[in-house]
């Protein structure tokens, strides 16, 4: 069998609708405000992307939002969010088009996530439903940690005078 690397090539127009989003931000603080704005009464979905492979740093994050009821307005956040499309469980930017072609059946026997985003700087990122973070998740604060404070050593002793 003969395997090709995917890549992704801009398109002339928008090839699909968007379905998610990438927010290119570091801060959590960033992320709150900007969901609060572009998601008020979605509970979305969010996963945080890593800078690399090496670098576990986030490099933003990715909000799929819920299915839209009958009668609602999809969401439509402006920039700096990235818009971005689903090809079977595979997202890639709504202007993208993944080189060389694939069949969708191509497709999905090769992904080994459920959800799998294909951006063009940071790469193929997989995640699972266990990698999925709410809201609420971040402003909680980090779980209370029983540690020990009476361990304490003494420590150097001053330098004597001259």
């Amino acid at each position: 069998m003969i395997e090709l690397p995917l890549t992704l090539r801009l398109a002339p127009a928008m090839l699909r609708s968007a379905t998610a989003w990438f927010l290119p931000a570091t801060d959590p603080a960033d992320w709150l405000a900007l969901l609060a704005r572009d998601f008020p009464e979605a509970d979305p979905a969010i996963y945080i992307l890593p800078t690399s492979r090496g670098d576990r740093r986030p490099a933003g994050i990715f909000v799929v939002p819920p299915p839209v009821a009958a009668g609602k307005m999809p969401p439509h956040p402006a920039p700096p969010w990235l818009p971005f499309g689903r090809l079977h469980n595979l997202y890639i930017p709504t202007d993208a088009q993944l080189w060389p072609p694939v069949t969708e059946h191509e497709l999905s026997s090769r992904l080994p996530f459920e959800i799998n985003l294909l951006h063009p700087a940071l790469g193929l990122i997989g995640f699972t439903p266990q990698d999925r973070i709410t809201i609420a998740q971040l402003l909680a604060p980090p779980p209370r940690q029983n540690s020990n404070w009476t361990l304490a050593r003494p420590g150097n002793p001053p330098p004597a005078r001259l």
